[in-house]
């Protein structure tokens, strides 16, 4: 009787143990059939691209309102800022500003890069949104707000704004890194697209402001006021997308996220050297970017600069130079494909370095003028010839690196690895930017 009490025994544990392997299998395959949710209406799309123009745009307007700045820093009894009555706010205003955006870029991409996880990536995304938010706020507070009293004062609250939007718009991109890399391939194109458009964007800006005229307070507004606007939308797409089936399926549960070890030099080394392709050519453009744009290109004029002609006097430099030279590269960018691999990526990077090589010091020889007298002979004398170096030099650069950072899911073995490549590519940028920036007025006295 114990005998047949234990076969029966042994045949429930077993029928058990059947039982659940069937379900875990019919778990696994249940999940491996599960259909993504749709983009509904492309929010998602949307989303990613005002992340991506709300990393760049905000503190581009602190360079480019520079006429407000020099009427804010004026010696209080001239009316208008005068080029021969210079103070040394002032003259100091533009390295102040270099130095207050590339120490904290550089500290805070060291310490994202490897303590970032540790805090919930929606928290980071909406903290940083909303502390910019009110900081662009108080920035178009002030420009009502008179400060001819206490102008030093006004300068060291200025400077410590800068210093709080360049670390948020820090924490911001390294963050929206980590969202693209956990999104299908094709949404890396969107992130690449919101950078081509802030180009864009800030370039109509700036033209729109030149037809107004030389009221600076109006030209602030104008600049603050829209900055203000593309920040407030993106916090309120940052609020919404959470929400989004399609968002939330494959960002996953970001709570794990704060609970995993940082990552260790062995793993940024070996993700690195899969997948050292477009680190390499951002590297290279950094680098070269002190003498082409928009360092030296801003400085160059029409060949008929000076016959009284406003298209030639005031309009040729935001049109040609920066309004065109990024509707090319945001052509590039659409045009670009997914194509590179481990067999043709050294051909690639290396056809990319011999472009760098010959096109960016050849904005340097067109009709580009510093106060300084010229040292170089300009062999590209003609408008044409400047406006052809932009085009091949544009569409060359963005496809070049637009297919190879939509290649990273390929050429990464996982998403982990493109995180972790995504993450070192802002890094990249941010601390070979911060080194090479005081390098900017050198290549302008080569002129």
């Amino acid at each position: 009787m114990s005998a047949i009490s234990d076969i029966t025994s042994e045949v429930e544990v077993r029928k058990v143990s059947i039982l659940s392997q069937c379900s875990k299998h019919k778990e696994e395959i249940t999940q491996k059939c599960e259909v993504a949710p749709t983009d509904r209406f492309g929010l998602v799309k949307i989303t990613i691209l005002f992340y991506s123009l709300g990393s760049f745009l905000p503190l581009s307007f602190f360079i480019t309102a520079n006429d407000y700045w020099m009427y804010k820093f004026r010696d209080p009894q001239y009316a208008s800022a005068d080029p021969n009555h210079r103070t040394s706010l002032q003259a100091y205003f533009a390295s102040s500003v270099s130095i207050c955006k590339a120490i904290p870029s550089l500290i805070v991409t060291m310490v994202v890069m490897r303590y970032g996880h540790k805090i919930h990536l929606r928290t980071r995304m909406l903290w940083t949104l909303g502390i910019m938010l009110a900081t662009f706020v108080a920035l178009s507070i002030f420009v009502l707000v008179p400060t001819d009293e206490w102008q030093l004062g006004f300068f060291v609250i200025v400077m410590a704004l800068i210093i709080i939007v360049t670390a948020c718009l820090t924490i911001l991109a390294m963050s929206q890194t980590v969202l693209t890399a956990r999104l299908p391939p094709k949404y890396i194109k969107w992130h690449l697209y919101g950078q081509g458009a802030q180009g864009v964007f800030s370039a109509v800006l700036q033209i729109i402001c030149l037809a107004i005229g030389n009221n600076s307070t109006q030209v602030a507004i104008l600049y603050f006021g829209c900055g203000t606007a593309v920040i407030l939308f993106t916090f309120i797409l940052a609020v919404i997308s959470e929400r989004l089936p399609f968002y939330t399926y494959y960002l996953g549960d970001t709570t794990k996220d704060t609970e995993r070890p940082v990552h260790t030099l062995k793993q940024i080394k070996a993700a690195a050297s899969k997948t050292w392709q477009p680190i390499a050519m951002l590297a290279v453009l950094v680098i070269f970017m002190p003498s082409g744009h928009p360092n030296i290109t801003s400085l160059i004029v029409s060949e008929y600069y000076g016959h009284g002609n406003l298209w030639n006097d005031k309009y040729f430099v935001p049109v040609v130079t920066f309004l065109f030279s990024e509707l090319v590269a945001l052509a590039a960018r659409c045009l670009a494909r997914p194509i590179v691999t481990h067999k043709n990526s050294k051909w690639i990077v290396g056809a990319y370095i011999i472009k760098a090589i010959i096109f960016a010091p050849a904005y340097m020889f067109c009709n580009a003028y510093s106060n300084a007298a010229r040292h170089l002979p300009i062999l590209f004398p003609h408008d044409w010839e400047y406006i052809t170096i932009i085009i091949l030099d544009n569409l060359t650069t963005h496809i070049a690196i637009t297919s190879t950072v939509t290649s990273i899911p390929r050429l990464a073995d996982n998403k982990d690895t493109a995180e972790i490549v995504f993450l070192l590519m802002s890094s990249t940028m941010g601390i070979l930017s911060s080194l090479t920036s005081p390098l900017s007025p050198l290549w302008v006295k080569l002129l």
